[in-house]
């Protein structure tokens, strides 16, 4: 099972209780103004707007990875769903960019939980950032070596 998601305990609670509260939540420019600032490695062109109310996310070059970032911004706004903090019957291991602005290192310790052998959680801390492989066959490699050393540990499971 791999997961990009956080632990769905530890997601914080959504502040809707005033306008601009409401609108960090919904409107698409300050989603990805949220994720440019907090070092989610989003494009900083996403959170470009002109002077005559163009947002460069619209843009037919951008708008993939728009759509990619709004959706997944809002996946972890359904969290948690019943049972999803329930522990997993397996080994569980969780990859850290060392370089992360946006996730901190306890936060993803906290995936330790979700595993009924919590003496078989493991942190492999990889280098990067945020999202430390995207764009890097360098680090792709280095990720299918370690994902390839992990099986190595279950024969005849794959």
């Amino acid at each position: 099972f791999v997961s990009n998601f956080a632990v769905p305990s530890s997601m914080p609670f959504l502040d809707l209780s005033s306008l601009r509260q409401r609108q960090n939540l919904c409107v698409p420019l300050r989603i990805f103004t949220a994720l440019i600032k907090d070092g989610w490695g989003a494009d900083p062109k996403l959170g470009y707007k002109s002077h005559m109310g163009w947002n460069a996310y619209q843009s037919p070059e951008l708008w993939p990875a728009s759509r990619s970032l709004i959706m997944d911004h809002w996946i972890t706004k359904d969290f948690p769903l019943q049972g999803a903090d329930a522990p997993v019957d397996c080994p569980v291991v969780a990859f850290y960019g060392v370089d992360d602005a946006a996730v901190s290192l306890e936060a993803v310790l906290q995936w330790q939980s979700l595993s009924a052998l919590p003496s078989t959680f493991e942190v492999i801390k990889m280098d990067g950032g945020h999202l430390w492989f995207s764009n890097s066959s360098s680090r792709c490699d280095a990720l299918a070596k370690e994902l390839t050393r992990l099986m190595g540990r279950f024969p005849g499971k794959r």
